[in-house]
């Protein structure tokens, strides 16, 4: 009982902390925040492998990525942008795990986290199975 509180308060301040740092993509793009205590960690170097394995249907999706540190932040495929802020890792570590992966739909809700990396698979099929992603291949050429 008292997990699934705090699991309800947690998806609650997580999304609104969330909304204020990433209103520029809500409408635009999915996020894929991948949060890890060490840049040098075995599941933090699996995932952005996997990720960087089919960028094009990351980019069907309008994935963006943000690689989520203690000292900084940036998107991990596009190694110019890096924006400094401890705040970030604290904001969504909360629950102190090493690693974690967290999914964010269109409409800036959390649809997905996990504490180990997530392969291309499972992650697009998350992703394909939300309304608005049907919606999108329906229109699509």
């Amino acid at each position: 009982m008292n997990k699934q509180i705090f699991s309800i308060i947690f998806c609650l301040v997580t999304s609104v902390t969330m909304a204020q740092h990433f209103n520029n993509y809500k409408w635009k793009n999915r996020l894929l925040l991948v949060v890890s205590k060490q840049a040098d960690s075995k599941a933090l170097n699996q995932q952005l492998r996997i990720l960087n394995s089919n960028t094009k249907g990351l980019e069907d999706r309008k994935l963006v990525i943000f690689k989520i540190l203690p000292q900084s932040q940036k998107t991990p495929l596009k190694d110019d942008l890096w924006i400094y802020n401890d705040q970030w890792f604290q904001e969504y570590n909360t629950t102190h795990e090493s690693f974690k992966i967290l999914l964010i739909g269109l409409d800036g809700s959390i649809k997905h986290v996990q504490q180990t990396p997530i392969t291309l698979e499972k992650l697009f099929s998350i992703i394909d199975a939300m309304p608005m992603r049907q919606a999108e291949m329906k229109h699509q050429p």
